[in-house]
């Protein structure tokens, strides 16, 4: 695929994080359909109105429907929530049972736009508490490059830091109150969860944190909650050298550990600074090519 076609989607989809000044938005779409594949009703809702919608009540309202196809998103900074039922064949009860499934995205936390001369992209808001935030980027700051790509787009900006590994070291390229600077800077992650639900009688909860290689290998994390330390085991089948980071809500790396002589299985120990604020944590581990996530959630008595 072109990289200009990469841009005109990369820019459709991504629209909303540019432009907005808002640190959370939210979309709603439903349709329900008929017999005869004929549309019979449509619901869309945006932002305020998509805040309050009550998912679950919709689904149990229209669970007799031939075929419902609902999604409700839920999107900020750091955090995406992406909600998922669509009818299926078979399925009966009163209850919604849920499987979700845990993804991340590599971001400096920082949102841009392009420059009138298309020469770098300028800064038009910064995540507090991100990697950019921590390297001291500022509004109105010039990004001219990242690593070896030439930024003039906030598609250019995005792709390449897409391409970096959760937790990797950066170069970055900018202009700061007409300073030119040459910085390094780690890449943080946005957590995706993907939560998809069927009718059932029982409500369920799965959650499957995703690998790349998940039949070869496997991460756990325990306890979870925990209240001081957890506990994270890593197999696979695949001998090579792994690292762990460890990022706080704001996807900032607060824990980073090497092993370069992984055998197929470690067990390592994770224990929270006194000062650490009750949330979610994201748990990565990197092998080769494949990354490995699980959420932690740390709590205060």
């Amino acid at each position: 695929m072109s990289k200009m076609l990469m841009c005109i989607l990369c820019v459709w989809f991504s629209v909303g994080q540019v432009m907005s000044q808002s640190n959370e938005t939210a979309h709603t779409f439903a349709q329900i359909f008929n017999e005869k594949s004929e549309l019979v009703s449509s619901l869309s809702q945006d932002n305020e109105e998509a805040q309050g919608f009550d998912f679950e009540r919709y689904v149990l309202d229209n669970k007799e429907a031939f075929r419902l196809n609902l999604m409700h998103t839920i999107k900020s900074d750091l955090v995406v929530d992406r909600h998922i039922y669509r009818t299926v064949k078979g399925a009966q009860g009163d209850k919604l049972c849920k499987s979700t499934k845990v993804t991340a995205a590599a971001i400096l936390g920082v949102a841009v736009t392009s420059t009138p001369n298309f020469h770098g992209v300028q800064v038009v808001r910064v995540v507090e508490g991100g990697p950019a935030d921590q390297l001291g980027i500022q509004i109105d700051d010039v990004l001219y490059s990242f690593e070896d790509t030439e930024l003039s787009s906030h598609c250019d900006l995005q792709m390449a830091v897409r391409q970096k590994a959760i937790g990797a070291i950066a170069s970055l390229q900018y202009a700061s109150q007409g300073i030119s600077k040459k910085e390094y800077i780690t890449v943080g992650a946005q957590t995706i969860n993907t939560h998809t639900y069927t009718l059932c009688e029982k409500a369920e909860i799965v959650t499957d944190q995703e690998s790349e290689l998940a039949l070869e290998s496997t991460l756990t994390t325990y306890p979870n909650p925990t209240r001081g330390s957890s506990f994270i085991n890593y197999k696979s089948e695949i001998q090579s050298p792994i690292k762990l980071n460890i990022l706080d809500m704001n996807g900032a790396i607060i824990h980073t550990k090497a092993i370069e002589h992984f055998t197929g299985e470690i067990r390592l120990e994770y224990r929270f600074e006194d000062s650490a604020q009750p949330g979610v944590y994201l748990f990565v581990v990197e092998q080769d090519e494949a990354r490995h996530y699980n959420k932690v959630l740390f709590v205060k008595e």
